[in-house]
């Protein structure tokens, strides 16, 4: 058993220093979608889970996660307050990029076309503890939290911790 937890927490710090996601695109996001624009081929798709800044999520990411959510930043703009560690970034940037300021994305990349955009998590991520900590919610109540989840999806943009986006390259 020991040995099934070293590994399983070997794979967990893999992932969070997962240095493309984490700190590269999140540097300055307009270089990173210039390299999927650049990279991408035609018909080609960017698909990305990543955490939505909701007005219950955000003063919680800000309280409990250890990485910066700012949500008044300028998304296209260089961060000078990133250093090299991957929380050092500022996970409000997709939020900004593809659901407040969808408008400029189009205008400054406009062979990426997004062709979804998905706001979800908004009790079983929390409640699953995230990447790092313990689960606050028993694994049998997992299906009657789903069910919850799915009565609540008309109130998305209020509750969302988590989104998805996709991009395709025209």
């Amino acid at each position: 058993m020991s040995d099934l937890v070293a590994t399983l927490r070997e794979q967990e710090q893999a992932w969070e220093e997962r240095p493309l996601v984490r700190r590269l695109y999140r540097e300055w996001y307009a270089r990173f979608l210039d390299e999927v624009e650049r990279t991408l081929a035609s018909g080609g798709r960017l698909v990305m889970i990543e955490p939505y800044c909701s007005p219950i999520s955000t003063p919680l990411y800000r309280g409990l996660h250890q990485e910066r959510t700012d949500t008044a930043a300028d998304p296209f703009a260089p961060d000078p307050e990133i250093a090299h560690a991957a929380f050092d970034s500022n996970q409000a940037l997709p939020t900004l990029v593809f659901f407040r300021r969808v408008a400029e994305l189009q205008l400054r990349w406009p062979t990426l076309r997004l062709v979804e955009q998905k706001r979800f998590a908004f009790l079983l991520y929390p409640l699953s503890g995230g990447f790092t900590r313990r689960p606050l919610l028993p694994r049998p109540l997992y299906p009657v939290v789903r069910l919850i989840e799915r009565a609540l999806r008309p109130l998305a943009p209020v509750l969302a911790f988590r989104c998805l986006v996709v991009l395709e390259k025209s």
